[in-house]
């Protein structure tokens, strides 16, 4: 039975991936690394393709992982560059980097916390539950493909028929994962009307060609 995998943390850099790597495996939490860089296609607008490096975990361990790299990667200020970008921040940037914790390495909210803290700042759980409710609306959002990608995704079909019914495919059927690790469609109805479309004219594209095909042996 396939084990359902939702993305954790993500980041851009392998360095610090690397470095929560290594505490989730010392802490013997089962993850999976999934570097979607490779898989980038500038057809397709996808929210997590093409840009970052995913820790992926099994739900239920979200915040036993979370409470251990917390405690495994303390804050050392004597350690912190003291040109670190972080230090420009204002007090309202910084609070929306707190609120958005799932976007940051875990060392940058620790510092953004820190410096809010010795000005007297904190942002209050019910502060950051009210955001990440907002957050999960905003991401839960269908993204749209422009219409130059729509109009190449049927001629696509109506030439390359087996192509067609794999754009049709994807249009239909792709999931993004949310912060709560919850998974939606990527695209809109319309969006996903069309890839319907598409996957159809694939189909009869397909059979059309392959009929030509065979005709041309006998």
């Amino acid at each position: 039975m396939q084990q359902d995998f939702r993305t954790f943390m993500s980041f851009a850099e392998p360095d610090l991936a690397q470095e929560i790597i290594t505490i989730l495996t010392d802490g013997k939490i089962l993850h999976n690394v999934y570097d979607s860089r490779k898989d980038f296609n500038p057809a397709f607008n996808n929210s997590e393709l093409g840009k970052e490096i995913l820790i992926q975990l099994l739900p239920a361990d979200f915040k036993k992982a979370e409470a251990l790299v917390n405690e495994k990667m303390p804050l050392r200020e004597e350690a912190i560059d003291p040109d670190h970008f972080l230090f420009g921040f204002t007090d309202e940037e910084l609070k929306d980097l707190v609120r958005s914790a799932d976007e940051w390495h875990v060392l940058d909210v620790k510092l953004a916390k820190h410096l809010l803290s010795k000005k007297g700042i904190t942002v209050s759980t019910e502060e950051l539950e009210s955001f990440r409710k907002q957050q999960l609306v905003e991401k839960a959002k269908p993204e749209h493909i422009e219409t130059i990608w729509l109009v190449l995704a049927y001629i696509s079909a109506m030439a390359l028929g087996p192509f067609g019914l794999l754009i049709g495919w994807y249009l239909v059927t792709l999931k993004k994962t949310l912060p709560d690790g919850s998974k939606v469609l990527n695209y809109s109805p319309s969006d996903r009307m069309h890839g319907k479309i598409i996957l159809v004219i694939g189909l009869i594209s397909a059979v059309i060609q392959l009929i030509f095909f065979l005709k041309e042996f006998e």
